[in-house]
């Protein structure tokens, strides 16, 4: 049994719903093409409903790509029993091997894709900062927040360099664990510089 869709301010459980199916379509689809691949109209059709309507919903398709959130940025960390830096280095190279689409890397465009850039990026800022500073301690806490904001930019530049610029493709994935975990993790520890 699916749990109800959360409902915004001043929106109806219909809304809600709808908005829940878009949400969920577009993950199914964002997870199995991309981001490149797949269209409004393609996540309509499988919502059920008008690409308008996906567009008055969302906003575009950089904000639904957002909400959709189909890779994480990770969401299966603890499998492994290694330290959440190489877990978080490990998922960046796993995709590169895969070919799946990488939050890490699609940021910056989604950014700039979005209506209003200056919001999404304080928005999208403000998601990977929480979720890094949650993994390490207090999402609250202003010393989680700064070691967090060092490992977005380490993790950020790799999956960058890996699928955006295409460097390092024939590095053997181990090896790349093996060389961006300690530096990762150094960020993640602390100290940074203003503490």
């Amino acid at each position: 049994m699916t749990a109800p869709a959360a409902r915004g301010p001043g929106e109806s459980d219909a809304a809600a719903r709808t908005r829940e199916a878009i949400v969920t379509a577009a993950r199914t689809l964002f997870a199995e093409r991309g981001y490149r691949a797949t269209t409004v109209r393609d996540v309509a059709e499988l919502a059920g409903c008008s690409p308008a309507l996906v567009i008055k919903t969302m906003g575009s398709k950089a904000a639904l790509f957002a909400a959709a959130d189909p890779a994480g940025p990770d969401r299966d960390l603890r499998a492994r029993g290694e330290s959440v830096a190489a877990m978080l280095v490990r998922r960046i190279v796993a995709r590169r091997e895969t070919g799946e689409s990488d939050p890490w890397a699609m940021a910056a465009f989604l950014i700039q894709d979005s209506p209003d850039p200056q919001v999404e990026r304080a928005d999208t800022r403000g998601k990977y900062v929480r979720y890094l500073a949650g993994l390490i301690g207090d999402p609250d806490d202003p010393d989680a927040v700064r070691r967090a904001e060092y490992a977005l930019c380490t993790l950020a530049g790799l999956a960058a360099g890996i699928r955006v610029f295409g460097v390092l493709a024939a590095e053997p994935a181990e090896e790349l664990i093996a060389y961006y975990t300690p530096l990762v993790q150094s960020a993640l520890d602390g100290p940074v510089p203003g503490s």
